[in-house]
């Protein structure tokens, strides 16, 4: 005889409210909500390396990766004709920090420039 199959528990941590709504899908919509939360979840959980880009006329030298920051070396021309170019990297610590409308942005501090 075959036996029902057994509907899975909720996480714990889930509100009761997004578990009747998740419950309330068909399997169509449950994929996409899916696809969704694991492209959420890298999108979170990205190292602050893979989101750092030279902007232009930088050069990026180094990057280090700490548990809650990033230091970042950028060096920089200036306009044409800057007899003092190329001036010393500067050095940066990048933290991620949230808009006021959930989205994450990077927060730079400059640190000053490198001799070297």
């Amino acid at each position: 005889m075959d036996e029902p199959i057994a509907a899975p528990e909720p996480p714990s941590n889930v509100s009761e409210e997004l578990v009747d709504e998740l419950d309330s899908l068909s399997a169509p919509e449950l994929r996409s909500v899916l696809k969704y939360v694991r492209s959420r979840v890298e999108y979170l959980e990205a190292p602050i390396s893979e989101l750092v880009e030279a902007g232009p006329d930088e050069e990026i030298v180094r990057i280090d990766e700490y548990d809650f920051y990033t230091v970042v070396v950028k060096g920089q021309r200036c306009e044409e004709g800057c007899e003092d170019c190329p001036h010393d990297p500067h050095v940066y610590v990048v933290t991620i920090e949230p808009n006021l409308d959930g989205e994450r942005h990077l927060h730079w501090e400059d640190l000053g420039g490198m001799l070297g």
